[in-house]
Protein backbone atom coordinates (compact mmCIF):
# COMPACT_ATOMS: atom_id res chain seq x y z
CA UNK A 1 0.00 0.00 0.00
CA UNK A 2 2.97 2.39 0.95
CA UNK A 3 4.60 1.86 -2.67
CA UNK A 4 1.21 3.02 -4.49
CA UNK A 5 1.01 6.17 -2.12
CA UNK A 6 4.83 6.92 -3.22
CA UNK A 7 3.28 6.59 -7.02
CA UNK A 8 1.19 9.55 -6.65
CA UNK A 9 3.67 12.06 -6.24
CA UNK A 10 5.17 14.17 -8.19
CA UNK A 11 8.31 15.68 -6.26
CA UNK A 12 10.55 12.70 -8.14
CA UNK A 13 9.95 14.17 -11.19
CA UNK A 14 10.24 17.57 -10.23
CA UNK A 15 13.43 17.20 -8.64
CA UNK A 16 15.19 14.89 -11.61
CA UNK A 17 13.98 17.93 -13.93
CA UNK A 18 15.82 20.24 -11.86
CA UNK A 19 19.19 18.22 -11.71
CA UNK A 20 18.90 18.10 -15.30
CA UNK A 21 20.00 21.76 -15.34
CA UNK A 22 22.99 20.95 -13.48
CA UNK A 23 25.79 20.38 -16.02
CA UNK A 24 27.39 18.53 -13.46
CA UNK A 25 25.16 16.16 -12.32
CA UNK A 26 26.02 12.66 -13.34
CA UNK A 27 24.09 9.06 -13.77
CA UNK A 28 24.91 8.20 -10.55
CA UNK A 29 23.91 11.62 -8.99
CA UNK A 30 20.38 10.35 -10.97
CA UNK A 31 20.60 7.12 -9.71
CA UNK A 32 20.36 8.32 -6.01
CA UNK A 33 17.64 11.01 -6.79
CA UNK A 34 16.23 8.26 -7.63
CA UNK A 35 16.35 5.85 -4.79
CA UNK A 36 15.90 8.95 -2.18
CA UNK A 37 12.21 10.07 -3.75
CA UNK A 38 11.06 7.29 -4.84
CA UNK A 39 9.90 5.73 -2.36
CA UNK A 40 10.95 7.63 0.44
CA UNK A 41 10.53 11.10 0.52
CA UNK A 42 7.68 10.23 -2.62
CA UNK A 43 5.98 8.34 -0.12
CA UNK A 44 5.98 10.76 2.79
CA UNK A 45 4.41 13.40 0.83
CA UNK A 46 1.13 11.12 0.31
CA UNK A 47 0.91 9.79 3.45
CA UNK A 48 1.05 13.13 4.78
CA UNK A 49 -1.39 14.37 2.24
CA UNK A 50 -3.78 11.12 3.31
CA UNK A 51 -2.73 11.76 6.81
CA UNK A 52 -4.35 14.72 7.37
CA UNK A 53 -7.36 14.38 4.53
CA UNK A 54 -8.15 10.78 6.84
CA UNK A 55 -11.43 12.25 8.16
CA UNK A 56 -12.67 14.16 5.31
CA UNK A 57 -12.19 11.14 3.02
CA UNK A 58 -13.88 9.02 5.30
CA UNK A 59 -16.64 10.97 5.43
CA UNK A 60 -16.90 11.20 1.11
CA UNK A 61 -15.98 7.73 1.01
CA UNK A 62 -12.78 8.45 -1.25
CA UNK A 63 -9.92 6.11 -1.54
CA UNK A 64 -7.30 7.04 1.72
CA UNK A 65 -4.27 4.56 1.76
CA UNK A 66 -4.31 5.71 5.45
CA UNK A 67 -7.46 3.74 5.85
CA UNK A 68 -5.19 0.33 5.58
CA UNK A 69 -3.18 1.02 9.19
CA UNK A 70 -4.81 -0.82 11.67
CA UNK A 71 -4.87 2.16 13.96
CA UNK A 72 -3.36 5.86 14.15
CA UNK A 73 -0.54 4.63 16.33
CA UNK A 74 0.85 2.34 13.13
CA UNK A 75 0.19 5.27 10.94
CA UNK A 76 2.57 7.38 12.99
CA UNK A 77 4.96 4.95 13.16
CA UNK A 78 4.94 4.60 9.47
CA UNK A 79 5.03 8.12 8.76
CA UNK A 80 7.83 8.83 11.12
CA UNK A 81 9.47 5.74 9.39
CA UNK A 82 9.31 6.93 5.77
CA UNK A 83 10.47 11.01 7.26
CA UNK A 84 13.86 8.82 8.57
CA UNK A 85 14.65 7.22 5.52
CA UNK A 86 13.93 10.34 3.52
CA UNK A 87 16.26 12.01 5.46
CA UNK A 88 19.28 9.51 5.98
CA UNK A 89 18.61 9.16 1.80
CA UNK A 90 19.30 13.01 1.55
CA UNK A 91 22.42 12.87 3.17
CA UNK A 92 23.83 10.43 0.36
CA UNK A 93 22.49 13.07 -2.56
CA UNK A 94 24.05 16.17 -3.95
CA UNK A 95 22.88 19.16 -2.21
CA UNK A 96 22.16 17.19 1.00
CA UNK A 97 20.43 20.91 2.33
CA UNK A 98 18.28 21.44 -0.09
CA UNK A 99 16.68 17.70 -0.22
CA UNK A 100 16.54 18.12 3.69
CA UNK A 101 14.76 21.32 3.23
CA UNK A 102 11.96 19.50 0.77
CA UNK A 103 11.08 17.14 3.50
CA UNK A 104 10.91 19.25 6.24
CA UNK A 105 9.16 21.56 4.44
CA UNK A 106 6.74 18.74 3.73
CA UNK A 107 6.31 18.51 7.17
CA UNK A 108 5.24 21.85 7.67
CA UNK A 109 3.43 22.63 5.16
CA UNK A 110 0.77 19.63 5.78
CA UNK A 111 0.88 19.39 9.50
CA UNK A 112 0.20 23.57 9.68
CA UNK A 113 -2.99 22.45 8.56
CA UNK A 114 -6.03 22.47 10.67
CA UNK A 115 -7.42 19.16 10.15
CA UNK A 116 -3.93 17.90 11.57
CA UNK A 117 -4.77 19.17 14.83
CA UNK A 118 -8.29 17.77 14.86
CA UNK A 119 -9.27 15.23 17.68
CA UNK A 120 -6.88 12.48 17.71
CA UNK A 121 -4.19 13.67 15.16
CA UNK A 122 -2.91 16.67 17.32
CA UNK A 123 -0.49 14.54 19.83
CA UNK A 124 0.37 12.64 16.29
CA UNK A 125 1.38 15.75 14.40
CA UNK A 126 3.07 16.91 17.19
CA UNK A 127 5.32 13.40 17.55
CA UNK A 128 5.88 13.44 13.62
CA UNK A 129 7.01 17.23 13.52
CA UNK A 130 9.34 16.81 16.45
CA UNK A 131 11.25 13.80 14.65
CA UNK A 132 12.21 16.11 11.88
CA UNK A 133 15.53 17.68 13.30
CA UNK A 134 15.13 21.20 15.24
CA UNK A 135 14.47 23.49 11.86
CA UNK A 136 11.43 21.85 10.89
CA UNK A 137 9.80 23.28 14.34
CA UNK A 138 10.43 26.76 12.77
CA UNK A 139 9.51 26.03 9.85
CA UNK A 140 6.05 24.65 11.01
CA UNK A 141 5.79 27.64 13.22
CA UNK A 142 6.54 29.81 10.07
CA UNK A 143 3.70 27.89 7.76
CA UNK A 144 1.22 28.44 11.05
CA UNK A 145 1.81 32.34 10.70
CA UNK A 146 1.34 31.92 7.22
CA UNK A 147 -1.86 29.95 7.69
CA UNK A 148 -3.12 32.79 10.28
CA UNK A 149 -2.39 35.58 7.87
CA UNK A 150 -3.54 33.46 5.00
CA UNK A 151 -1.11 33.44 3.05
CA UNK A 152 -0.63 29.70 2.47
Amino acid sequence: MEILAATGSTLGIFAMYAASYDPFFKEEDFSSLDKAYFPWICGLHILLDYYIDYMEDLEEKQLNFTFYYKDIKLCEERIIFFLKKSLEMCSTLKYPLFHKTVVKGLLAMYLSDKKAFQKHNKKVSTSIVKEGESSTVFYHKICKILRHLKLL
